[in-house]
């Protein structure tokens, strides 16, 4: 549910995106709008996977551009990208059905998204706190 993705790295990395936005000084009501407004729609692929696309457009309007811009300074600021160790990563979801969906990573340039920051699903704070 995200343990899998936690490390020094990622954790670090995230605080820094934290404060990068906090200096941002962008207002509360304003970052609750932001939040709130669509900027793309999640398309099923064959295999079952997510992919969200993005809508340009809906970013530009809304601000996001200015918050995306900031967190992509932290890249550049030297903050190297951490790969993950291992050669083979076997992802397993359960269906409404109780099937299963396996997906099969093998290698860095497949695992390296696992790695790449902190991932936390809403479905972490309601089935472990």
């Amino acid at each position: 549910d995200g343990l899998a993705t936690l490390s020094v790295h990622s954790l670090t990395k995230t605080f820094l995106q934290i404060r990068a936005i906090e200096r941002l000084k962008i207002k509360r009501r304003k970052m609750i709008k932001l939040l709130r407004t669509k900027i793309g729609s999640s398309v099923t692929q064959k295999d079952g996977t997510r992919t969200f696309i993005c809508d340009k457009k809906a970013l530009a309007v809304g601000g996001w551009i200015k918050i995306m811009d900031t967190l992509d300074l932290i890249k550049a600021t030297g903050f190297a990208e951490h790969e993950l160790l291992a050669r083979n990563v076997l992802l397993i979801k359960r269906t409404k059905e109780d099937h299963f969906i396996i997906r099969h990573l093998e290698g860095v340039d497949q695992t390296k998204y696992l790695s790449s920051c902190l991932k936390l699903r809403m479905g972490i704070f309601n089935d472990h706190m």
